[in-house]
C-alpha cells in the first residue's frame, strides 16, 4: 500500500506541471488529495490494522465510484484491486492473529 500510494500521489502531483504555461507542483495539489488520505488511511492500517483494512476497502470502493474504474481495465487493475485485495489481507490477517 505504501508503494501504490506513493506512485498515484506523486503521479498526480506531478501530471500537473506544465513548464510552458508556468503551473508549479503546488497547483496540482488538490488532484493529489485523495491520495493524501490514502496516505492517512495506510499510516491508520500500520497502527490497527483491522481498521486500517475496513478504511482501505472503503477507500477502493470509492475509487471504483469515482474514477469510474468498471468502464476502465487499467484504473481498476491499477487502483481499485491493489486498495480491495491490500485491505482485504490486512483484516484477514488482523483476525487470524486475535486470540
Amino acid at each position: 500500500m505504501v508503494l501504490i500510494t506513493l506512485f498515484w500521489g506523486g503521479f498526480a502531483l506531478l501530471s500537473g506541471i506544465d513548464p510552458d504555461r508556468g503551473l508549479p507542483w503546488w497547483q496540482n495539489l488538490t488532484n493529489a488529495a485523495p491520495w493524501v488520505a490514502l496516505a492517512g488511511v495506510v499510516w491508520i492500517a500500520f497502527k490497527w490494522p483491522r481498521i486500517g483494512g475496513c478504511l482501505i476497502i472503503l477507500l477502493g470502493v470509492a475509487s471504483v465510484i469515482f474514477f469510474n474504474a468498471w468502464t476502465t481495465p487499467v484504473v481498476l487493475f491499477g487502483i481499485a484491486l491493489p486498495m480491495l485485495l491490500a485491505g482485504g489481507m490486512l483484516v484477514l490477517g488482523g483476525v487470524l492473529t486475535v486470540r
